[in-house]
């Protein structure tokens, strides 16, 4: 390994761990506040896992991206193997956000109000081509009126 290509190795993985750091310092107030009284699941790890396990994935993701790097013409999709782990890969992601987008409208939709305006958005944005920010900002309208339409 000549020295470019370490320099490059090292920015590649000091990048992820500075924006992990920053993010880091950034919630670290918060932690003993809100995160602490949430309900978590009884499979939730121990905290002293938690910084061990995000400094490997930041390294993780800084290695991956020095070997794509590296490769000047890179597609990703070089042998059937690698283009069935990342077709597997994306249906695994969008899996896991419709997940999660569900569990946060579950936690979301409280009152009839919210329901409404859920249902409202989603219809507009079915039924037209409505820039989703129109619908945010009618749903942050209704929803400040809110106390006067309860």
């Amino acid at each position: 390994m000549n020295l470019r290509s370490l320099l490059t190795l090292v920015v590649a993985i000091a990048v992820p761990l500075l924006a992990g750091g920053i993010g880091g310092i950034v919630s670290a107030q918060a932690i003993p506040t809100w995160y602490q009284q949430l309900e978590k699941p009884a499979w939730n790890p121990p905290n002293w896992l938690f910084g061990p396990v995000w400094t490997a994935l930041y390294i993780s993701m800084g290695i991956a991206a020095w070997l794509v790097w590296r490769q000047p013409d890179f597609n990703g999709r070089t042998t059937h193997a690698a283009a069935g782990f990342l077709d597997g890969a994306n249906a695994a992601s969008v899996a896991l956000m419709a997940t999660v987008t569900w569990e946060l409208g579950r936690a979301a939709v409280v009152d009839w109000l919210t329901a409404a305006i859920a249902l409202a958005a989603a219809a507009v944005l079915l039924a037209t081509r409505l820039n989703s920010v129109w619908l945010v900002a009618g749903g942050a309208a209704v929803g400040a009126l809110g106390p006067l339409l309860r």
